[in-house]
């Protein structure tokens, strides 16, 4: 939902100042602590708090030939852990577009004494387009107020999309407010994204513009936002990006009026799609290479399905992806680059991958995205800047496929999980229009079958086979091309025994159903006890061995992104004689959405312990989070059941 603000735009509220002042500049001095800041405890609906955002105040004011950004922030600790919270903080800005200025920060302990952050507590990263500045303060304990505020400056490019502004961050807040004084001719939209609809309407005062045409009497409206008592919005487990849960403000220009001279900026997605087509043609430089490279791969083969599958193969197979880029999606200046490197990034392979099937008289287009760890596309909010991937869109005659070559491990026709996203903008000339990104409704599961043999002297000899299907495949492929093999087995399995071990053989590949499979042998003397003539055995596992979610409250969905089934299945074998095997319980864990099973039998001299976990919906709301956290504690719980081999006592 939209609200125009500006000269002329509609107002509910109205306070009409006509006065000189400076707009920006903030009310609350830097270092004046109240009393009652220093009387602060943890809020009452939010009594664990570590630490609370006092205020957060953002003031933005639009120039003649610039933009100033002033913003002041003041937090408390009130723990120990809070400390760890809050002690080190950021902020960045464009390194091209912006300039910082008036930074200033310091820790005031109780006794009111202030420690200056010193310049060896400050450094500032390049991150992409961004500088990034992260700062340290110094003495930090509980009670104390950490404060820091600085100035941003930034050049006519801005003039576009003003700062967003997040009334939330990672730790609770109090009271944040944000204002933006605009001069006679700017008129813009302010897009709200998770604001209650009370606090929409913006408080507004209106002056006398010192630096305008008095004659004329032009002024400047100053439209402030406030919201208090805000929780917190941190990076946990089974979400997708904390920007779709923050609330926050953006804005985006509709018009600029100098004195009777007016310029529309507002476009809609089809302009915007037009400057995206301009950058990517003039990338792609060697049709003809690639139109011989189509022909080649797709020669014999009959149905446009066939030749689809051949291209992606070869690019999935062949080229590989780097994330090294030279502009925001590309690695290269020119497509040939990419031919003759056999390497780029995903969104360049991704387009390579459009323009062969065109080649081959197969409908394809490339579709902009945002994926699941960047933010959720809002279609009613024309900006590039959303997108930050690029993959492909294929139309059969009477199907079509969704398609993403960055790895190789991904099965064809699945798109990777980070990009199982909402929709997308597809690029087609004049045709160019938003679309749905559709995930495809397949089983996706992950299957462990190990095989633990306990020999006399006690060592434990390991034998796992690890099979992914579907969207877990390719999840788990990916982060198996992002490491070396062994260090993907130790960080992705074996870390997570909570025990120590001796790695042997492995292996790792997609078979020929589209499986990922990882073998992996090795042994673990700890996984074995022996007792007199019992033997205390720890059933190995890979997953859910802890709970995932150790926050008490959670305020923004658990996704899980689709549904999928765990099973893990530990045959034990004892080379000493078992007079009998004490099992755990046959259990069962149900929830709505989600459910847990436990299986022991014995089999001859062999025991097995089977467990499945089924998750059948991605998403649980806020009010099933407690429910969720308690049935993942049972599984967890029931992880730590060992199994007990009695054996028969040797004649010695």
């Amino acid at each position: 939902m939209f609200t125009k603000i500006g000269i002329g735009a509609p107002l509910t509220i109205l306070m009409l100042f006509l006065v000189a002042s400076v707009a920006g500049e903030d009310e609350v001095k830097f270092g004046k602590i109240s009393p009652e800041e220093w009387q602060i405890v943890a809020p009452a609906d939010y009594p664990e708090a570590d630490a609370v955002v006092i205020f957060s105040i953002g003031h933005l004011e639009i120039k003649s030939q610039n933009l100033l950004l002033y913003c002041h922030y003041r937090i408390k600790v009130l723990t120990e852990a809070g400390i760890e919270k809050v002690a080190n903080q950021s902020f960045s800005w464009h390194k091209d577009y912006d300039n910082v200025k008036r930074f200033s920060a310091q820790t005031i302990t109780p006794d009111g004494k202030k420690q200056e952050v010193g310049k060896d507590a400050i450094f500032t990263k390049t991150a992409g387009d961004y500088l990034e500045k992260t700062f340290t303060f110094p003495g930090v304990r509980p009670g104390c107020i950490l404060e820091y505020s600085y100035m941003v400056i930034s050049g006519t490019a801005s003039f576009w999309y003003l700062s967003p502004w997040y009334f939330q961050t990672n730790i609770y807040t109090l009271q944040s407010s944000y204002s933006v004084s605009v001069p006679t001719g700017y008129v813009y939209n302010v897009l709200y994204q998770n604001v209650p609809p009370m606090f929409r309407e913006p408080q507004v005062e209106e002056r006398l513009d010192m630096d305008g045409n008095l004659s004329l009497r032009e002024t400047i409206k100053t439209f402030t936002w406030e919201q208090r008592d805000l929780y917190p919005i941190t990076d946990e487990p089974y979400m997708s990006s904390k920007y779709d849960y923050r609330s926050s403000l953006r804005f985006q220009i509709v018009s600029y009026d100098y004195r009777g001279f007016k310029w529309d900026y507002w476009e809609g997605w089809d302009k915007k799609a037009e400057y995206l087509e301009k950058d990517f043609g003039e990338y792609q430089n060697a049709k003809g290479d690639i139109r011989k490279l189509a022909e080649q791969i797709t020669s014999g083969l009959t149905t446009p399905r066939e030749k689809s599958r051949a291209i992606y193969d070869l690019l999935v197979s062949e080229y590989r992806t780097t994330d090294d880029y030279k502009s925001y999606y590309l690695g290269h200046d020119r497509m040939s680059e990419l031919l003759e490197t056999k390497s780029g990034t995903g969104e360049e392979k991704n387009l390579l991958l459009v323009q062969m099937h065109q080649d081959a008289n197969i409908p394809a287009w490339p579709v902009m995205i945002s994926t699941r760890d960047h933010a959720k596309l809002d279609p009613d909010y024309p900006d590039l800047r959303q997108f930050n991937y690029v993959i492909a869109f294929v139309q059969f005659d009477d199907d079509y496929e969704f398609l993403d070559c960055s790895s190789r491990l991904t099965p064809y026709g699945l798109l990777p999980p980070n990009c199982l996203v909402n929709g997308g903008l597809l690029l087609d000339g004049k045709e160019s229009q938003l679309v749905k990104v559709r995930s495809k409704t397949v089983y996706s599961g992950r299957s462990d079958q190990t095989t633990m043999s306990i020999g006399a002297d006690g060592l434990v000899t390991c034998s796992t086979l690890c099979s992914f299907r579907g969207y877990y495949a390719s999840n788990y492929g990916k982060r198996y091309e992002e490491a070396t093999p062994e260090d993907f087995v130790k960080d992705n399995f074996l870390s997570n025994l909570n025990t120590e071990y001796q790695l042997g053989q492995y292996e790792c590949r997609l078979d020929s159903a589209d499986s990922f499979v990882m073998t992996v042998d090795y042994t673990a003397p700890d996984l074995a006890n022996r007792l007199d003539n019992n033997l205390v055995i720890r059933p190995v596992g890979y997953a859910f061995r802890n709970n995932p979610f150790e926050s008490k409250k959670r305020f923004f969905p658990v996704d899980f992104n689709y549904p999928f089934t765990y099973k893990n299945v530990v045959n034990i074998r004892v080379t000493d004689s078992v007079r009998e095997y004490l099992l755990p319980v046959d259990t069962v864990i149900t929830i709505p959405g989600a459910s847990f099973t436990r299986a022991c039998r014995r089999a001859g001299s062999a025991a097995t312990v089977t467990t499945t976990l089924i998750i059948e919906k991605p998403e649980f709301l806020p009010a099933a989070y407690p429910q969720l956290r308690n049935f993942f504690d049972q599984v967890a719980r029931a992880s730590e059941d060992d199994v007990t081999a009695v054996l028969i006592a040797s004649d010695n």
